[in-house]
Formats: structure tokens, C-alpha cells, sequence
């Protein structure tokens, strides 16, 4: 699970499953019927990103976006199952 505190951070998951995938910014865009300038905005972490067109590009890169209480005990399932983010970062060179 990863703590998203930032449009910012929101972009670099985003950009790291984009490219997991494969997928150009465009292939993106057309898949979550957005624009690539929203999608290169979002990844770059514009903090204006419309939040109804964000959920659109989470749900085409079959990403969940979890909300809980921070205080609660319980361990939510993973966001992103199988993927470790932190080694996905590092290979793109972006700093923690």
C-alpha cells in the first residue's frame, strides 16, 4: 500500500504502471477517454488534475484506490498486488 499524499504522487504511480504496461501516454489517454496532455499533466503532477478524469486513468490501469482511517488496526488488502513500487522507481531513476 502506498501513502498518497500528493497529486505528485498520484502522477508517479501512475507513470510507472503506464510504462509497466507498456502503454504510451496517447494509448493511455484513449483507453481512460482523457487527453494526453491530462495524462502527461497528472504525471507530472499538476495539482489541478480533474478528479473525475484521475479515477478514469486508475480504473484503465486496473489500479484500486483505497481510502481508510489511519488509525484503524486493520491491514487493508494491497493496492497493487505482485508490483513492488519502491524497485519500480528506482528503475526509472525517481527518488523516493
Amino acid at each position: 500500500m502506498h501513502r498518497i499524499r500528493t497529486v505528485r504522487d498520484i502522477g508517479t504511480i501512475v507513470r510507472a504502471r503506464r510504462r509497466e504496461l507498456g502503454w504510451s501516454q496517447t494509448e493511455l489517454a484513449v483507453r481512460s477517454g482523457t487527453s494526453r496532455t491530462f495524462v502527461a499533466d497528472l504525471e507530472a503532477g499538476k495539482p489541478t488534475a480533474e478528479l473525475g478524469r484521475t479515477l478514469r486513468l486508475i480504473d484503465a490501469l486496473d489500479l484500486r484506490l483505497t481510502l481508510g482511517d489511519p488509525t484503524s488496526t486493520r491491514i487493508p488488502a494491497p493496492a497493487w498486488p505482485n508490483v513492488d513500487l519502491d524497485h519500480v522507481l528506482e528503475q526509472y531513476g525517481t527518488p523516493r
